[in-house]
C-alpha cells in the first residue's frame, strides 16, 4: 500500500482508501477494513467498468458519492468487487485490468475536494493512482 499525504488537503474533509488488488490477503485486510462502522463504503462493480456503455456513468455515480463522502468529513474506502473477472486470451484479461485501473484512477483525478490522505492499496492500483491520478 502507499500512503500519499498532502499538506495541501483540508482538515474537515475525509480521507479517500482505493483498493483495487483482488489477491486473497488484500480480500482479507479489506474485509477487516469493511467492518469499521465509521467508513463510508463504495464498491465498483468490475463488469460496470469493463462494459464501454456503463463505464462512464458508473465512474460518475462513484465520484459523486465519493465527493459527498469526503466533503462531509467521512474516511472513505473505494474498492473493486471481489470476483476475479478475466477475459477468454491474455490480451482480453489485461484489457480488464487496464479498464479497471483507468476507472479507479478518473475517480481519484476528477475529485474536487482534496482529501485529507489518500492510501492506494494493489501493486498496479497503487503506482496507477499516484503516477496518473495524482501526477505524483
Amino acid at each position: 500500500a502507499s500512503v500519499i499525504n498532502s499538506s495541501g488537503g483540508t482538515e474537515n474533509n475525509g480521507g479517500l482508501i482505493v483498493v483495487g488488488s483482488y489477491v486473497p490477503k488484500t480480500t482479507i485486510q479489506l474485509e477487516t477494513l469493511l467492518a469499521l462502522d465509521e467508513l463510508e463504503k463504495i464498491e465498483i462493480n468490475v463488469a460496470d467498468l469493463v462494459d464501454k456503455q456503463k463505464c462512464a456513468t458508473t465512474i460518475d455515480a462513484i465520484l459523486d458519492r465519493v465527493e459527498n463522502a469526503i466533503a462531509s468529513g467521512k474516511n472513505t474506502v473505494v474498492y473493486t468487487s471481489r470476483e476475479l473477472v478475466t477475459g477468454e486470451n491474455p490480451s482480453e484479461s489485461l484489457a480488464i485490468g487496464n479498464a479497471v485501473s483507468e476507472g479507479l484512477v478518473s475517480i481519484v483525478s476528477g475529485l474536487k475536494s482534496q482529501p485529507r490522505f489518500i492510501i492506494a492499496k494493489g501493486g498496479i492500483t497503487s503506482s496507477d493512482v499516484a503516477t496518473k491520478g495524482l501526477g505524483i
